[in-house]
C-alpha cells in the first residue's frame, strides 16, 4: 500500500509545482524590470553626451529638467511594469490554483473510489469550493466518525501535507476540506471566517511539503488558460460557450451552477456547442461551464436490472424518494445504489492474468438473473489482490490488476462505458436462431431472429405499444431493455404496472426481474430522449457481454429522430427531407447495426435484438424515418389502421410486410420444428397473395361471378386471417402459443384447403361445405385445442377428410 501512496506521490509533488512557479515569476520579474532600467539608463546616457556640447548654462539647465523627466518616465515606467506584472501573476496564479485543485480532486477520488477500504466514502466532490485551491469531500455522519481520521491519514501520505482535524464535523488538509455533510459547517459564517487563511492557497505553502531542486520555469503561452468558462448563449437545450479550445467533442460537461449534464456537439472558432440533457428554465449567460475530460457514459453494474431510469441513468425511483414527483436539475451524478450490498461471489485467484471482457465475479441481481462483473474490454493484468467472497457495495474494490505498464488498477462491482462507444466483441455470428415470440403472424409468417433488426410503423391507434408490450411479455429473450423514448407518460405507467402483475412463465416470477426500462416521456427534456436510445443499447451490449440474449422495445424511433430535429433547427442547421437533418439516416444505422448475434470476449454467446416501433405522421409511410428505417432493418411490421379498427391484432398487413430472415431460419425450422415448415408456410403466404388479387374483382363485380375454386380461395383465406392471424392477447391458451401449435395449426388449415379443392375439382359446390361448419370449427381451433392437447389435431384432419370424402362419394 505504501508502494501506491508514494508512486502517486512521485506523480504529482504540489510543493515542487508551487517552488518552480514561485521561481518563474520572481525571474520574469526581475528580467522585465532589468530590461526597463537598462533602456532608462541607456537614454540618460545619450543625452548626457549631446549636452556637453552645449554652452555650461544651458546643459545645466537642459540636464536638470531632463532628468526630473527621465526620473518621472522610469518611476512611470516601472509603475506600469509591475503592475502589468501583477495582472499576470494573479492570472498565472488563479490558473495554477484551478490546476492544483483539479489535481487534488482528482487525485483524491481516484484514490477513494480504488482504494479498498474507503473506496464507499466519497458522495461529492464539489467544484464550486474551488476558487482558493480547495477540494471538498462530504461524508455521511457516520463514515466521518468512524473513517475521518484514518482517511487523513491516508492522504496525509498520498500528498505529503500534514492534515489537520479542526473539529469533529471537519477535516483540513491544507487546500482540502473533508467534511461531515450533515453538519452544515461549510453554511456557517463563523466557522468559514475562522478558517479563511487555512482554505487559501497559502495554506498549501505553509504546509512545508517536500521540495525538489527542480525550479525551471513553468510559464508558457499553454499556461494562459481562462480560469473558468461560462456560458454565452441559450436557446432551448443548446448551451453555447464562446472563446475557448478547453473542451473536446463528446465530452461530457457541467452547465450553470446547478451543474447540468451536457455534451459538447460542435467546436468552432467562436463557440462551443452544448446538447444539455435536463431543463435549462433559469440558466444565465455567465454561468460557469466545467469539462470533465470524458465522454458522457453510463455505470454498468448490478442494481440496473429491474430498475426504472430516464435518458441518462438517473434511476426514477430514487430521484422520488429524495426530491418528489418532479426531478430537480442538477442530478445528474446520481445513477446506481452505492449502498445496498450485494451477496459476492469471486471466480478468479490472485496470480491469474484476467484478459478484457472475463468475468472475475458474480452476483444474484435479481432472483432469475445472475450478474457477472466483467473486466472492462481495453484492461488486462495480473491480479495482485482479490478480495474475500461476501457482502459488497458496487464501489468496493474486488479485484487489483497489475497491467503492462507497471500501474495498478482496482476493480470494482461496476465501469462506467461510453453510451456512443459500440461495446467490443470477439466475433460477429450468422444469424440462425429465430426470437420465438409466441405471436403466429411474427413466428410463422414475418419472422425475426435473435439478434436481428426490425421496424413496427404504424399510425395512430394501430397498435404499435401493445404489439411491443405483447412481445416483450413473450419473446424467449432473457432480459427486456424497453426504451420509451418520447412516448407519453401514460403508456410507460401501462409498462410499469403490466409488467409488474404479470408472471413470467419460464420463471414464475413478476416480468419486471429481467426487465429494465428507460422512461424518458414527452414531457422531459428533448435533448435526453436523443440520449435515451443510445443508453438503452449501451446497457444491453453490457448484459449481452455476460452470455445473454436481449430484446430491445424502442418505442418509438419516430419520436427520437423528431429530438434530433428540433436539435438541428436550433443549431441553425441546413433541414432536409421535412425538416430532418440530413445526418438521420446515419443516426438510425448506428443505432440499428448495435444489433447482432456474437461471441463475447468472455467466450460465451450473446444477443441484442432490436424493435423499433416508429410513427409516421397520418399513417403516411413515405415519410423520411419510415423510409429511412427500412434500409436499416430486415424485417418490416407495418401495422394497418383498417386491420386495427376491424378488431384485427395484432393489425400487420401480411401484403405490405415482409421478413428477410426467413432463409436464416431454415435449418431451425426443420430441425427442431417440422421439415416441411417452411412449405406450409409458403403454402399459407400464397393463399393470402392470392385472395388480395381476387378481392380487386370482388370490389369490382362481386363474388357471385367467380368460380368455385376462386371462392374456395377466398374462403380459405378468411380461415386463415380469423383463424391464425388473428390472435386474442386476453385469452390463456391464445396470448401465446407455441411454435410446434403454429405449425399445426398452419397444418390443419393447408388439408382443409387441398381436401376442399379436390371435393370442388369433383363438381362439390363451396356452399356445401361451408354449411357443414367445417370452415368455423378450423377457425376455433385456436381457443377449442389447449397449449397441451396437440395431439387432438389428428382427430380434426381425420374429420375433414371424412367430411369431404363423404361429400364426393355423395355426388
Amino acid at each position: 500500500m505504501a508502494s501506491k501512496f508514494a508512486e502517486q506521490k512521485e506523480k504529482v509533488t504540489i510543493g515542487r509545482k508551487l517552488d518552480r512557479f514561485s521561481a518563474a515569476v520572481n525571474e520574469a520579474i526581475d528580467r522585465q524590470v532589468d530590461s526597463e532600467i537598462k533602456d532608462v539608463k541607456a537614454q540618460a546616457e545619450a543625452l548626457i553626451r549631446k549636452v556637453k556640447d552645449e554652452s555650461e548654462l544651458q546643459s545645466h539647465t537642459r540636464l536638470t529638467e531632463q532628468t526630473a523627466l527621465l526620473e518621472n518616465s522610469y518611476r512611470k515606467l516601472e509603475s506600469n511594469a509591475f503592475h502589468a506584472l501583477k495582472k499576470d501573476l494573479l492570472k498565472h496564479r488563479q490558473t495554477l490554483t484551478n490546476r492544483l485543485a483539479g489535481d487534488i480532486r482528482s487525485r483524491l477520488e481516484e484514490f477513494t473510489q480504488s482504494e479498498m477500504y474507503f473506496g464507499h466514502l466519497v458522495t461529492l466532490i464539489n467544484p464550486d469550493l474551488l476558487d482558493d485551491g480547495v477540494c471538498t469531500v462530504s461524508l455521511s455522519e457516520k463514515d466521518f466518525r468512524l473513517y475521518g481520521e484514518a482517511l487523513a491519514e491516508k492522504i496525509k501520505e498520498l500528498f505529503g501535507i500534514l492534515p489537520a482535524v479542526e473539529s469533529d464535523s471537519a477535516i483540513r488538509i491544507g487546500g482540502l476540506s473533508l467534511y461531515n455533510k450533515n453538519k452544515n459547517i461549510l453554511d456557517d459564517r463563523t466557522f468559514d471566517d475562522a478558517l479563511d487563511r487555512q482554505l487559501s492557497l497559502g495554506a498549501l505553502l505553509s504546509a512545508e511539503p517536500e521540495v525538489t531542486a527542480d525550479t525551471s520555469p513553468i510559464l508558457s503561452e499553454d499556461s494562459d488558460i481562462p480560469a473558468e468558462n461560462t456560458v454565452s448563449a441559450v436557446n432551448g437545450p443548446i448551451v453555447k460557450v464562446a472563446n475557448t479550445k478547453n473542451f473536446s467533442m463528446l465530452e461530457m460537461v457541467y452547465v450553470g451552477n446547478k451543474r447540468l449534464t451536457g455534451e459538447v456537439i460542435g467546436i468552432s472558432e467562436e463557440f462551443t456547442t452544448i446538447q444539455v440533457y435536463e431543463t435549462t428554465t433559469g440558466l444565465k449567460v455567465g454561468e460557469p461551464v466545467r469539462g470533465t475530460g470524458e465522454p458522457l457514459c453510463v455505470t454498468l453494474g448490478p442494481g440496473i436490472m429491474s430498475g426504472i431510469f430516464d435518458g441518462i441513468e438517473r434511476p426514477l425511483k430514487k430521484l422520488e424518494e429524495m426530491q418528489g414527483a418532479f426531478i430537480a436539475e442538477g442530478s445528474g451524478d446520481i445513477t446506481l445504489d452505492t449502498e445496498l450490498e450485494y451477496d459476492v461471489t469471486v471466480k478468479v485467484k490472485a496470480g491469474e492474468y484476467l484478459t478484457g471482457g472475463q468475468v472475475y465475479a458474480t452476483c444474484p441481481e435479481t432472483p432469475v438473473i445472475t450478474h457477472c462483473c466483467l473486466v472492462p474490454p481495453n484492461v488486462s493484468g495480473e491480479a495482485v489482490h482479490v478480495c474475500e467472497d461476501g457482502k459488497h457495495r458496487i464501489n468496493d474494490a474486488i479485484i487489483t490488476l497489475k497491467l503492462e505498464d507497471g500501474t495498478h488498477k482496482v476493480l470494482t462491482l461496476c465501469h462506467k462505458w461510453p453510451i456512443r462507444q459500440p461495446r467490443p466483441v470477439t466475433k460477429r455470428l450468422e444469424i440462425t436462431r429465430p426470437l420465438i415470440t409466441g405471436q403466429r403472424v411474427i413466428d410463422s409468417i414475418l419472422p425475426i431472429a435473435k439478434g436481428g433488426t426490425a421496424s413496427i410503423p404504424g399510425g395512430f391507434g394501430t397498435g404499435k405499444t401493445m404489439t411491443q408490450h405483447q412481445l416483450a411479455k413473450w419473446c424467449d429473450a432473457d432480459i427486456i431493455v424497453y426504451i420509451g423514448c418520447g412516448e407519453r407518460g401514460n403508456e410507460m405507467t401501462q409498462v410499469l404496472t403490466e409488467f409488474a402483475e404479470l408472471i413470467d412463465p419460464k420463471t414464475n416470477r413478476p416480468l419486471t426481474d429481467r426487465t429494465v426500462l428507460i422512461a424518458n416521456t414527452s414531457n422531459m427534456p428533448v435533448a435526453a430522449r436523443e440520449a435515451s436510445i443510445y443508453t438503452g443499447i449501451t446497457l444491453a451490449e453490457y448484459y449481452r457481454d455476460m452470455g445473454y440474449h436481449i430484446a430491445i422495445m424502442a418505442d418509438s424511433t419516430s419520436r427520437w429522430a423528431e429530438a434530433l430535429r428540433e436539435i438541428s433547427g436550433r443549431l441553425e442547421e441546413m433541414p432536409a427531407e421535412e425538416g430532418f437533418p440530413a445526418y438521420l439516416p446515419s443516426r438510425l444505422s448506428e443505432f440499428y447495426e448495435r444489433a447482432g448475434y456474437a461471441e463475447t470476449l468472455s467466450g460465451s454467446e450473446g444477443s441484442v435484438t432490436i424493435i423499433g416501433a416508429v410513427s409516421p405522421q397520418g399513417a403516411d409511410f413515405s415519410e423520411p424515418v419510415t423510409q429511412n428505417t427500412k434500409r436499416f432493418v430486415r424485417c418490416f411490421w407495418a401495422l394497418d389502421k383498417s386491420l386495427a379498427y376491424a378488431r384485427h391484432y395484432p393489425a400487420i398487413n401480411w401484403i405490405t410486410s415482409y421478413s428477410e430472415y426467413t432463409d436464416d431460419l431454415a435449418q431451425f425450422y426443420a430441425e427442431n420444428v417440422s421439415k416441411d415448415f417452411l412449405s406450409v408456410r409458403k403454402t399459407i403466404s400464397g393463399l393470402l397473395a392470392e385472395e388480395e388479387k381476387l378481392m380487386e374483382i370482388v370490389k369490382l363485380i362481386g363474388a357471385d361471378v367467380l368460380p368455385e375454386s376462386q371462392k374456395l380461395v377466398i374462403e380459405i383465406a378468411r380461415v386463415i386471417r380469423v383463424g391464425f392471424l388473428q390472435q386474442n392477447a386476453y385469452h390463456k391458451d391464445d396470448t401465446y402459443v407455441s411454435l410446434e401449435k403454429q405449425y399445426l395449426m398452419m397444418d390443419l388449415i393447408v388439408c382443409l384447403y387441398r381436401q376442399c379443392k379436390a371435393a370442388v375439382d369433383n363438381r362439390v359446390l363451396i356452399k356445401k361445405l361451408l354449411d357443414s361448419g367445417i370452415f368455423e370449427k378450423v377457425i376455433k381451433v385456436k381457443y377449442d385445442i389447449g397449449n397441451d392437447e396437440l395431439n387432438k389435431f389428428k382427430e380434426y384432419k381425420e374429420e375433414i377428410v371424412n367430411l369431404v370424402n363423404g361429400f364426393v362419394n355423395g355426388q
